[in-house]
């Protein structure tokens, strides 16, 4: 069984509901930050720091939800590119609702975790296009601190699970920051794959052995990061906004055509090479086969490193 850390001994500060409806003006829609399919996220204000306040739908989470979720987070402790932690709410309150004609007492579960504010949105923004142009500086700073946080994760034996664009943040710095670890698989020691029948995650970057037979590896975040540099990149260029990423990067390496998408006043023939060279890693993560992935120690490696890594094999989808 996986390593579980008791909520009491884990040290984060438990919050009330009355502290979080005060944080939030009572969850007013004017501090709507987000919502999607499990939670809602609003932006709170605790003893004069800004907070993101996630409230999870009761309907659809359990109270083990949020025990996961603070399991994860003592295991994981701090890092610069995982969204910090400060604390959470569960708290069961008693509600008169009308039902069926009548007013009738109802059980309703509070579950809502207390994170870092994030201010410069999420990797989205880049990928679609909806900010300004950035510095290619900035960009090779994402990609490390991507891959600097999954690293982490993994040596936790973390696993992510739903590795995409809206769940990289950026802080103040545009500093990358991983979040949303409601789907995450803690492993033990010496486990390095499991099989499930259901899956969970968002499937434009789920790995493709999870998608056939459910495999869960660690292999299956290093594809989704592949994809994420891969994006990144194309969302840079403006260009082959119809294509899969994938496809995308495979015609560019082939065609050699890497000079013509940049504008060569901000990219200059040092920063193409090392474009290129991010190309190519996230190629190798997004291998059909997940042994012929490597890990994400090797792709700081490669980061980091001179040396041209080997080379990738075109997915099966790729005609040659």
């Amino acid at each position: 069984m996986p390593v579980c850390v008791p909520v009491f001994m884990t040290g984060f500060r438990m919050f009330s509901l009355s502290e979080m409806k005060a944080a939030t003006n009572n969850f007013s829609e004017h501090n709507l930050i987000g919502r999607g399919g499990s939670a809602t996220v609003y932006k709170g204000v605790i003893s004069d720091v800004l907070v993101a306040i996630k409230r999870f739908c009761a309907a659809r989470h359990l109270r083990r939800d949020v025990d996961h979720y603070v399991n994860v987070f003592a295991l994981l402790g701090q890092h610069q590119n995982i969204v910090c932690f400060l604390g959470y709410c569960q708290e069961t309150t008693y509600e008169k609702m009308l039902y069926k004609g009548r007013y009738v007492e109802a059980e309703i579960t509070s579950m809502i975790v207390v994170e870092e504010y994030t201010p410069n949105g999420n990797l989205s923004d880049i990928i679609e296009g909806q900010c300004p142009q950035m510095d290619w500086s900035i960009i090779f700073q994402i990609i490390q601190g991507m891959a600097q946080g999954i690293a982490h994760l993994h040596w936790k034996n973390i696993i992510h699970m739903d590795l995409k664009p809206e769940n990289i943040l950026f802080d103040s710095n545009m500093n990358p920051k991983i979040c949303d670890f409601e789907m995450c698989k803690i492993f033990d020691q010496e486990v390095t794959q499991e099989v499930t029948e259901e899956l969970a995650g968002t499937l434009g970057y789920m790995a493709p052995e999870y998608i056939a037979q459910g495999v869960i590896s660690a292999k299956n975040d290093v594809y989704s990061f592949g994809l994420l540099v891969l994006s990144t990149i194309r969302g840079m260029s403006r260009s082959g906004l119809l294509q899969h990423s994938i496809e995308w990067a495979w015609e560019v390496r082939e065609a050699q055509s890497l000079k013509d998408l940049f504008d060569s006043a901000s990219c200059g023939e040092s920063q193409l090479q090392e474009v290129e060279r991010r190309i190519h890693i996230g190629l190798l993560c997004t291998q059909d086969n997940p042994r012929e992935r490597p890990t994400m120690p090797d792709v700081l490696r490669m980061l980091n490193s001179e040396e041209r890594p080997a080379a990738p094999t075109p997915p099966s989808f790729i005609k040659r």
